[in-house]
């Protein structure tokens, strides 16, 4: 007797790593969409509420993706990527 395709090991995991590919590539578009009107010249702030109801509004992706609560590991990692470019050269306004 044959193994159908969802019966078989090596379906089951090219299957599931093209899962993983396709929500690692949803996570990077997510984070994506929330800062990008956030950008460029004719940028708009973000309106940003704690869970204890402090208020914060800023154009700053940076200030953005630390405060959210991420919860994948894709987009944890970019919100990591996006604090340490902060903290090695800034946002790039002058003031």
């Amino acid at each position: 007797e044959r193994a159908t395709e969802e019966e078989s090991p090596q379906w089951n995991r090219c299957y599931k790593g093209y899962f993983t590919f396709v929500s690692h590539i949803l996570a990077a578009k997510t984070v994506a969409n929330i800062i990008k009107t956030s950008l460029g010249p004719r940028g708009l702030d973000k309106i940003l509420i704690s869970p204890d109801g402090d208020i914060t509004v800023t154009n700053d992706g940076a200030t953005i993706l630390t405060q959210m609560e991420v919860e994948h590991q894709i987009a944890k990692l970019l919100v990591q990527l996006s604090k340490s470019q902060d903290d090695e050269i800034g946002d790039g306004t002058t003031g």
